[in-house]
């Protein structure tokens, strides 16, 4: 469905991010129709799930019911993004936007940073946003770390650490839009929590392998959780176009 959120004039200031910190390079505020501000941004939302138990049958997995459940949720997590990257068409002529970086990102916090660039007013389609890992050498901070908790029938918990350290991108759709100017915007891959766990049952969370009283999944450790949450995080995210005050 076509979206249009329409503007009108809006001051900027180019982003300090960009140039030296030298008094010679600053670049003085500047107005114009032509562009509007556009922040990037990442988000999570639905942190609970159930596993339910399930068996193989005929080579696909079914539910066999609920008497049987592990109950699961996520409770931390941060991301350390190389940049932003927005694809789309601009007046029929395709184009691509990348942002800075945006480091040591809380998933779980209400007011998070954003990196920004600065877009042409037109229209917009064909659009996908990408959020870009990269993977950390030596004793860097990961890409993308999650934390959560597993709780058993009998009330017993366990701590999970899911740990990610590929090059990898987190790509969402989008619909068409229409900038003319005055607010800026903002647009946010949202990843749905709850739908990591799509296609894990509660007899592979239980199988998983402790490691000093913590399910720990990394590609070397209970790497069959680790394959099918990877997928969950690369496919099944969505963004979001919104205006914002300046």
């Amino acid at each position: 469905m076509k979206k249009n959120l329409n503007f009108g004039l809006a001051a900027f200031l180019i982003s300090a991010a960009l140039i030296s910190c030298q008094k010679s390079n600053i670049i003085p505020v500047q107005f114009s129709a032509e562009t509007t501000d556009l922040f990037f941004g990442i988000q999570t939302d639905n942190p609970v799930s159930t596993l339910e138990n399930s068996k193989l049958a005929s080579g696909n997995l079914i539910n066999i019911g609920a008497a049987s459940r592990r109950g699961f949720v996520w409770t931390g997590g941060t991301v350390n993004i190389s940049k932003f990257k927005l694809e789309a068409s601009r007046d029929g002529n395709p184009l691509e936007i990348q942002s800075s970086s945006l480091n040591d990102v809380d998933l779980f916090s209400l007011s998070q940073a954003s990196s920004k660039v600065i877009i042409k007013s037109g229209s917009y389609a064909n659009i996908e946003l990408r959020v870009i890992l990269v993977h950390a050498e030596a004793d860097a901070p990961l890409p993308l770390v999650l934390k959560g908790v597993l709780t058993t029938d009998a009330d017993t918990n366990w701590p999970v650490e899911f740990d990610f350290n590929e090059d990898a991108e987190i790509k969402a759709c989008e619909g068409d839009i229409t900038v003319d100017g005055a607010k800026s915007l903002s647009t946010k891959i949202n990843i749905h929590l709850r739908e990591l766990l799509t296609n894990i049952t509660a007899q592979e969370m239980d199988a998983a392998i402790r490691k000093n009283g913590t399910i720990v999944i990394t590609n070397t450790s209970n790497t069959g959780l680790y394959k099918k949450i990877k997928a969950n995080l690369l496919t099944r995210s969505q963004s979001k176009f919104e205006s914002r005050d300046n």
